[in-house]
């Protein structure tokens, strides 16, 4: 029974591609694809001038010391106030290390 079922469905699929295959025109294409698209022709384009512009602006050029502005975000892009408390104690200790071990030295 089963073959029977496949042999109608295939006769069905050959048949159905046929039908599709007398419908496409000879290039290939249905004329669907061809016909959907309308190109206006060149007397029917408005072509319009926009003014040029540039595509990379001139970098500003400053002149001296970098200002207290700059270093302030510098610093704060670093981290908030915790972490400049943090850093500093530790700075610190690392500093007085060595001054307290050259006097402990020296005073042996």
């Amino acid at each position: 029974m089963t073959d029977n079922v496949l042999k109608e469905d295939k006769e069905e699929l050959i048949k159905a591609e046929e039908n599709v295959l007398i419908t496409l025109p000879k290039n290939g294409r249905s004329s669907s694809e061809t016909s959907s698209t309308i190109t206006p022709t060149s007397s029917q384009v408005k072509k319009e001038r926009k003014p040029l512009r540039k595509l990379v602006e001139e970098e500003k050029h400053a002149a001296g010391c970098i200002g207290c502005e700059i270093w302030e975000t510098y610093i704060w892009a670093c981290g908030n106030g915790w972490y400049w408390m943090v850093f500093m104690s530790i700075l610190i200790a690392a500093s007085l290390s060595l001054v307290l071990k050259n006097g402990w030295l020296r005073y042996d």
